[in-house]
């Protein structure tokens, strides 16, 4: 599914205030930036993908990113992939397999600049009581 333009301005209002605390992927010569939204993950606009999938990668993961391509989302750059804008996946692990063109634990492999994983970042928001007394 393609994020339109209305929920894109939603998301990048919505992430303006945590620019810091983004959770990027950097590895592989690639450098990826997403955040957590209500549809599941947003991989930004001018992210990097690898090019190649190692060969265990999921067919899902191939297939995805084979559509991603075709559809513009993926441009074909001297070092791999690039994202012309930003994409909603379903999951942050699907975002980071078409990524890094493999499998992914994207609870782990999604960081912030100082090393904290979204898993990490989840779980101590789940630990804010939203009604403090």
């Amino acid at each position: 599914m393609l994020a339109d333009s209305r929920n894109q301005r939603v998301h990048r209002r919505r992430d303006a205030c945590t620019t810091l605390h983004r959770p990027h992927i950097a590895a592989k010569g690639i450098k990826a930036e997403g955040s957590v939204v209500s549809e599941g993950f947003v991989v930004r606009a001018g992210s990097s993908a690898v090019f190649a999938e190692v060969p265990s990668c999921h067919a899902y993961i191939r297939e995805l990113r084979a559509a991603l391509a075709s559809n513009g989302v993926l441009q074909r750059t001297p070092d791999g992939y690039v994202f012309t804008q930003d994409y909603t996946f379903a999951s942050p692990s699907t975002a980071a397999g078409v990524v890094q063109g493999r499998s992914a634990n994207g609870r782990v492999d999604w960081k912030t600049k100082s090393g904290r994983t979204l898993k990490e970042m989840q779980e101590a928001e789940s630990t804010i009581d939203p009604h403090p007394a």
